[in-house]
């Protein structure tokens, strides 16, 4: 008689081998399926929350190895489609990697995207991404310009946090 396969659990593993290895060997971190953007180092972190051609490939290797797509080399040879989300995806863990950064830093209290797992968002992303949006993090209450803050509409309050980015990047220790 055949075995019966738990095709969630199939894919999961696959993906955590074929995909999280990757960062596993660059960062040299302990990075599973459970690991969630608290969990990694402020050195990594901190280069993958940098603008520019490292962490874009640091976040293809993990999306595309996560999706079976390959490595970032066949990139330009993925279906207009494929590429479409693999950017979506990468801009999305992108800002959270900057987002947990910011609170890393005490300038946020929370944001919308910390409880996932890195597996989780970018398997899950469609769904994980409808969650978030909308949802602005939520600036501390001990940072100098709350207040200010406060009193923003919504659309205003993700541009004020945008705004934060390059002084949170400059500010940032990547030091343990």
């Amino acid at each position: 008689m055949g075995k019966t396969v738990d095709l969630k659990n199939y894919r999961t593993a696959k993906a955590r081998r074929i995909g999280l290895q990757p960062w596993c060997d660059r960062f040299a971190e302990s990075i599973d399926e459970n690991t969630c953007w608290c969990h990694l180092s402020n050195a990594t972190l901190h280069h993958l929350a940098q603008p520019g051609d490292n962490a874009t490939q640091a976040f293809y290797a993990l999306i595309m190895g996560c999706l079976g797509l390959g490595t970032p080399l066949k990139f330009d040879f993925l279906t207009t489609a494929q590429r479409m989300k693999v950017m979506d995806i990468h801009l999305f863990l992108l800002d959270q990697a900057r987002f947990e950064m910011m609170r890393r830093l005490n300038w946020l209290h929370r944001y919308p995207g910390e409880r996932y797992s890195l597996l989780s968002m970018v398997l899950d992303f469609d769904h994980i991404r409808a969650e978030c949006r909308g949802k602005v993090p939520e600036l501390a209450v001990t940072h100098p310009d709350y207040e200010h803050f406060r009193r923003l509409i919504t659309r205003e309050k993700e541009c004020f946090i945008r705004r934060l980015l390059p002084a949170a990047l400059a500010a940032f220790d990547p030091s343990p």
